[in-house]
């Protein structure tokens, strides 16, 4: 039992405003009364928040209640050498992130492959899909109803194809769990990541579909495509861009460049996969997540989508002259070059230095990402073998304590 007097709590603030007025919420005034609302509500500066160079009205499809950016460090990585399919050539790839030794690290593994002659790249398939449910009154209507989509696709197909220039609806694939009635819709939605664009198509589909079949009810989504979280039967079948990468490495380049052997580092990686199976990690890779998603932030790229994209498989093995032989294998990766954040000028500038922005370019962006992975990959891979992990991030720690004891 607690005794005693307690003492009163502090007065809180006041409640904060979030100031919205119909047809100017990104008006350049709106935007500064919105924050200075907040600073004095809550007692608080947001001078730095406030700072940027963006002009507020041309964010009206990308923020609600703006009061300004946030502003994340660039750092540039490269040559990458690329011999793909859709990207040839030399790569400079810009990373946005607060992470000290990361463009150090993918630096490292660029230059070994770029050394060692490329990384060689394709892009195995491409769907984004969406799976609605409809609730059926018996088994037996649901699999009437799967029948009747099967037999009237191209109805459906032009219904959702009405409300979009560039995705097209590929198939239709029925799954019957009971008395329900999965329908995955699988796309092509260009050089879109494609997101709004299938659940606008399949919103208005659904709807034809209820009206024609007399179905009562239906549920845009319930989790089976899974978006934005890690699934395992999307890791099989595919969702956004399915992209492999791989590069032979040969001894000496590995030796002086990564301070380790070919042997070395396969040894590593066969512990690094038994260990991934034990803890039930779907895909094995290294560190997918820390490149990923520093590049999709510095091109405007959902970063949520990490979850699902950071899903891939790395293979480390030697070849028969004993040289490295490494691929990285990633099944979900979900990126575009136009729509969404890809048009902001930062973003759009990070793609334009990759030659990736705008129409014709997410097969050579898909690349470029798979290949720079497969780079960085090998650099963590290898600073884990030599023992520099841990070197490299107390040299960067210090630095940091450094600068912050000086200021």
């Amino acid at each position: 039992m607690m005794t005693g007097n307690m003492s009163e709590k502090p007065a809180s603030p006041n409640p904060p405003r979030i100031l919205r007025k119909a047809g100017e919420n990104h008006s350049a005034a709106t935007v500064r009364t919105r924050r200075k609302a907040i600073e004095k509500d809550l007692a608080v500066s947001l001078e730095n928040v406030g700072h940027h160079r963006l002009h507020p009205e041309a964010l009206q499809g990308n923020i609600e209640n703006l009061v300004g950016a946030a502003q994340i460090p660039i750092g540039l990585a490269g040559p990458l050498l690329v011999e793909g399919e859709h990207a040839r050539g030399s790569f400079i790839v810009p990373f946005a992130t607060t992470e000290g030794a990361l463009v150090d690290s993918y630096a490292r593994g660029m230059a070994a492959i770029t050394r060692a002659g490329g990384v060689r790249t394709s892009v195995l398939k491409s769907v984004m899909h969406i799976t609605p449910l409809f609730l059926c009154e018996r088994a037996s209507e649901a699999i009437s109803h799967a029948k009747w989509a099967e037999k009237n696709f191209e109805r459906i197909k032009k219904v959702a194809e009405a409300t979009t220039t560039h995705g097209k609806l590929r198939s239709i694939e029925p799954l019957i769990l009971g008395r329900n009635l999965h329908l995955q819709f699988n796309y092509d939605t260009g050089d879109a990541m494609g997101l709004n664009m299938i659940n606008i198509a399949t919103e208005r589909a659904c709807a034809f579909i209820q009206s024609e079949r007399g179905i009562g009810r239906y549920y845009l989504r319930v989790n089976l495509s899974a978006d934005k979280k890690a699934s395992h039967r999307n890791f099989v079948s595919g969702y956004g861009k399915e992209v492999l990468a791989e590069a032979v490495l040969p001894r000496k380049i590995v030796a002086r460049m990564l301070h380790t052997t070919p042997e070395e580092l396969k040894d590593f990686w066969k512990a690094a996969v038994t260990a991934g199976m034990k803890a039930g990690i779907t895909g094995v890779n290294a560190h997918i997540a820390n490149g990923l998603t520093a590049l999709f932030i510095a091109t405007g790229q959902d970063v949520a989508q990490v979850v699902n994209s950071a899903v891939g498989i790395l293979d480390l093995d030697l070849t028969k002259e004993g040289d490295l032989y490494a691929s990285l294998h990633l099944p979900n990766l979900v990126v575009g070059t136009v729509g969404g954040g890809t048009g902001l000028p930062t973003q759009r500038e990070c793609l334009e230095l990759m030659g990736c922005y705008g129409g014709g370019g997410v097969g050579k962006f898909a690349e470029i990402t798979a290949g720079m992975l497969l780079a960085g990959e090998i650099s963590l891979c290898a600073a884990l073998t030599n023992g520099d992990f841990s070197k490299i991030h107390e040299v960067k720690h210090a630095f940091t304590k450094t600068l912050i004891e000086d200021n």
